[in-house]
């Protein structure tokens, strides 16, 4: 998403788990236009190393 390393946001999605409400364990992220919207707008994914 966005160039950013892939871990790096898995990290940041785990720590704020309102984000995607819905993950379920071991499951895949399902990241809507608005919840993109959400992570992008946060200073940490700004700060996100990138690949």
């Amino acid at each position: 998403m966005h160039g950013v390393d892939g871990l790096a946001l898995r990290n940041l999605l785990r720590a704020k788990p309102e984000l995607c409400p819905d993950h379920a364990w071991h499951e895949p992220y399902r990241i809507t236009p608005e919840i993109e919207a959400k992570i992008i707008a946060l200073p940490a994914f700004q700060a996100l190393p990138k690949r």
